[in-house]
């Protein structure tokens, strides 16, 4: 899936405009958060852990293997009136995500998700778990296998989402991208610009590179400064 999830576009765009924008195909989505991150990677690599920073986010199947210490993704379709089959999830119930364990069609019409005869409840929708158990399809809300958890950073989310969003509108018309865009865009590229001159002091809370002994005398001048404008 990548680092980036549908849900954290969610306060700065909606999920209908985000289809618009992209033709609701996700492989533009996948584009711009592979250029986008080694954008942001060109600008902190000298002095910041990269490698460690963009955790790599799977979306759960009722089939994958889930392997301990891996971030993954719950999120399901919203529930309708129809027959479903083992295994097939749905969202229902205030955000709450079901799995068919028993085919509807064997009742003969469709079940909601309150019936314990045909559905079990394994989590929340559009939420990250971290494995803590090598796992195949366990239910989400077994504490066993799954702990609710989203280690990302959360200002480097919105840095890549500001970026992701100017890159996609670049797309459909470079001369056409909204204002609102560009400006968030500039004072994103101008926030990591300062981050990366160590000379700036300003501490964004991201893994900082061990050089270990080689490290040299690092000199800076001035006071320590928070121009975190973002």
């Amino acid at each position: 899936m990548g680092f980036i999830i549908r849900h954290d576009f969610d306060q700065l765009i909606t999920p209908t405009d985000i289809d618009v924008i992209t033709g609701a195909d996700n492989h533009i989505l996948v584009e711009a958060e592979r250029s986008t991150q080694l954008e942001v990677k060109s600008y902190l690599r000298t002095r910041f852990d990269v490698a460690s920073m963009f955790p790599n986010v799977i979306t759960w199947t009722n089939t994958r293997i889930n392997t301990a210490g891996e971030l993954v993704f719950l999120t399901a379709p919203d529930w309708a009136h129809q027959l479903y089959e083992v295994g097939e999830t749905v969202t229902f119930d205030n955000e709450k995500v079901y799995r068919c364990i028993l085919n509807t069609t064997a009742s003969g019409s469709s079940q909601d998700p309150t019936n314990a005869t045909y559905w079990e409840l394994i989590g929340s929708n559009d939420t990250l778990y971290l494995t803590a158990v090598t796992n195949t399809a366990e239910k989400l809300n077994d504490v066993s296998f799954f702990t609710v958890n989203d280690p990302r950073d959360a200002l480097l989310v919105r840095l890549m989402v500001d970026l992701m969003l100017y890159e996609i509108h670049s797309r459909i018309n470079p001369r056409m991208i909204p204002e609102l865009r560009i400006q968030r865009r500039d004072d994103v590229i101008k926030y990591l610009s300062s981050v990366a001159d160590p000379r700036k002091n300003i501490d964004p809370g991201f893994p900082l590179i061990d050089f270990g002994d080689d490290r040299g005398v690092d000199i800076s001048f001035g006071a320590t400064t928070n121009d975190n404008i973002y």
